[in-house]
């Protein structure tokens, strides 16, 4: 995870190569999230990739959650969604909700890549490629009255052994008393373009906006518009914009 400063706090998670663009930008009282609608689908099989729109914001009772990278399969009935909804609904205890959540991610990881790498070789090379960023997780929770993000991120370490290695950081209101603290999921080099160019921007929701939209004219085949954005906070989860006409 590399750190950077600018006019405010930025903490960019890897550069990866796959298709998406999540920016969580957290102050003091609430925490924006938004992300990009294009997601990259590739069959293996078939030996083709084509783009949805898809809506990658989600929400979970009180909890809310977008990720980036391998995020399902069909080959292994691997669902980052299922994984994280069960177990959001289930568990009663948020820790231990997170370290079943890490768990049986890395469990399904596994298996995926060991399917690959038997039957989808020219596909696993691939994989390969972002390997330290096989996939990357956001869940946004309230503990104590305060909006907190949950970062987990799943990297392959041991090709022959299929060995995946999770990292986690969390971030709350409470580290955003001087400013306005960042968290890039995906890709993002358009994002670091624009900071280092455009004037500032004050209004949060338009610069999370903006980010995106700035990735999406570096990388348009693989990040693209419209941009979900939600506000989260101790009163609930507010849809600012909603691309995909969910609650």
């Amino acid at each position: 995870m590399k750190k950077l400063l600018f006019s405010c706090l930025l903490i960019f998670v890897s550069q990866p190569l796959f298709a998406t663009s999540i920016v969580v930008l957290i102050t003091q009282n609430y925490i924006i999230i938004g992300a990009d609608s294009k997601r990259m689908i590739i069959d293996a099989e078939k030996d083709f990739t084509t783009n949805q729109t898809v809506c990658k914001i989600r929400r979970v009772g009180n909890y809310c959650y977008a990720a980036a990278g391998l995020v399902a399969s069909a080959s292994t009935s691997f669902s980052t969604d299922s994984i994280i909804n069960y177990h959001l609904k289930h568990q009663k205890n948020f820790d231990k909700a997170l370290k079943a959540i890490q768990k049986d991610i890395t469990t399904a990881l596994q298996r995926e890549l060991q399917v690959q790498k038997e039957k989808h070789p020219a596909q696993y090379h691939k994989t390969l490629e972002m390997k330290a960023n096989l996939l990357e997780v956001v869940i946004l929770s309230i503990n104590n009255q305060v909006p907190q993000a949950h970062i987990l991120g799943f990297e392959l370490t041991d090709e022959k052994n299929t060995t995946i290695k999770t990292y986690t950081a969390v971030s709350s209101g409470n580290n955003a008393h001087h400013g306005k603290q960042f968290f890039f999921l995906g890709e993002y080099s358009g994002m670091e373009k624009y900071l280092n160019t455009m004037p500032s921007q004050s209004d949060p929701v338009k610069l999370v906006n903006q980010l995106i939209l700035s990735q999406s004219q570096i990388t348009p085949s693989s990040v693209g518009a419209p941009v979900s954005l939600v506000k989260f906070s101790t009163q609930g989860m507010e849809w600012i914009n909603n691309s995909c006409n969910t609650q």
